[in-house]
């Protein structure tokens, strides 16, 4: 089922149903849809895209749960599998026919959920593994585990954590490698810890699994922009398990470090401070922040705790299908007190978790570095009005975030503009 990105109708991606029955099973919201396709047996749905963006330019999705499986870095108009399931044909604008052939670890992973973190261990093509990598790992990321279990429990919340990769001896799975080799790891599905030596010294090309190239980090759900009096309303954004996060490594990566890094792979922004103009106090701020008297920086705040308790990661096998959500802002007018009230309308019928306002770090900034300053528990709530204050009179853009009861996470950014007679044209 299809419509108009910028019709007045609600636009709902596509819809899967049970045949023969005709029973819906769930909707799959990832912008425009164009032709479908499914596999022989049934287990995967196709969707060409034309446009390549974020590096995703076909998707397969799991008909079974909706989850996303893989994509193909090549825009398409068409595609079609072959009668065995294991070629997939695609085609596009410039002419040329690409054959693809899906491994069997791409075709398990249509009916099987993950929700894990993976560790890659980059290093220079000059250069051997470091002697027991792989051990160090191991205990760095348990460490890791234990480290956020204790603080959801500090926090109230059952004593939950997210889980990792382990091969058969039930170890960190680690995957090896170098800068030389043409293997491109697929980040388009689950969150991976790239752990690298040497960072500074590599090439831009060579940095493609230090910032995660071509991963699926975030999708644009079906809408429509909107101007109201003199606020400008971005697409509302979504974000897939594409996630990848990146630390250097040393002689012992530290638990708590790492696990300060992996927050980003499960949609916490870090803890960043406002914007000091001063180059040399943010200098020194900077260490002092990272000596050991000062270990609140890593340390999860309530917000935060509460946000990952419904987070797909720390509760694994949640279904993907996923209800359109709605964001909505109205904003007060500056007074005297340069106080604002930031009203939001927030729907989700998969019930809101949570909602986040965040800031920009630096309000010079365009939208680079964002903080949170507070956040509602929505208990479930498929509607709401939520109110937030801001007392800073320079901030002009804000960002809403908001995390469902089966961890879907969806954002929209607003930008408040001086009042004119006409409105922007484009954002």
């Amino acid at each position: 089922h299809e419509e108009d990105l910028y019709s007045s109708a609600p636009a709902k991606g596509f819809i899967m149903w049970e045949i023969p029955s005709w029973q819906r099973k769930g909707e799959v919201l990832r912008g425009n849809v164009g032709n479908l396709v499914f596999s022989p047996d049934g287990k995967m749905c196709v969707k060409p895209i034309e446009w390549d963006i974020y590096g995703r330019g076909v998707e397969i999705w799991s008909t079974a749960n909706g989850a996303p499986i893989t994509s193909l870095d090549k825009g398409a108009r068409d595609a079609a599998f072959s009668p065995d399931g294991n070629l997939l044909a695609t085609g596009g604008n410039d002419g040329i026919l690409r054959l693809w052939h899906l491994t069997q670890q791409q075709v398990e992973l249509a009916t099987t959920p993950t929700d894990v973190v993976r560790i890659i261990y980059g290093i220079p093509k000059d250069k051997e593994p470091q002697p027991n990598i792989a051990e160090k790992l191991d205990k760095s990321i348990r460490a890791a585990q234990d480290f956020y279990a204790e603080e959801m429990e500090r926090h109230g919340f059952d004593k939950k954590t997210f889980t990792f990769e382990t091969d058969r001896n039930g170890k960190a799975k680690i995957y090896l490698v170098k800068d030389n080799q043409i293997y491109t790891p697929d980040l388009s599905n689950d969150a991976w810890l790239i752990v690298r030596e040497d960072i500074s010294g590599l090439p831009p090309e060579e940095l493609f699994f230090v910032i995660g190239y071509g991963n699926n980090e975030t999708f644009w759900y079906p809408a429509k922009y909107r101007v109201r009096d003199n606020i400008w309303g971005h697409e509302i954004t979504g974000f897939t398990h594409g996630r990848a996060v990146a630390a250097p490594i040393d002689k012992n990566l530290k638990a708590k470090h790492l696990a300060y890094i992996l927050r980003d792979a499960f949609g916490l922004p870090y803890n960043s401070p406002p914007q000091e103009p001063n180059v040399l106090k943010r200098f020194f701020f900077r260490v002092n922040n990272m000596m050991p008297w000062r270990e609140k920086w890593e340390r999860l705040s309530k917000c935060q705790a509460e946000w990952l308790d419904k987070n797909r990661f720390f509760n694994p096998g949640q279904p993907f299908f996923d209800k359109r959500p709605k964001i909505e802002m109205n904003v007060s007018e500056v007074d005297a007190s340069d106080s604002r009230l930031f009203q939001f309308t927030v729907a989700d019928a998969d019930g809101i978790h949570q909602v986040q306002l965040l800031v920009p770090v630096d309000v010079n900034a365009k939208w680079r570095g964002m903080r949170i300053i507070d956040c509602q528990a929505l208990d479930g709530k498929e509607k709401a009005d939520v109110e937030f204050e801001i007392t800073d009179p320079k901030i002009n853009k804000v960002e809403l975030r908001m995390i469902d009861t089966l961890g879907n996470i969806a954002l929209r950014r607003f930008e408040i503009k001086d009042k004119t007679s006409e409105p922007p044209e484009n954002p």
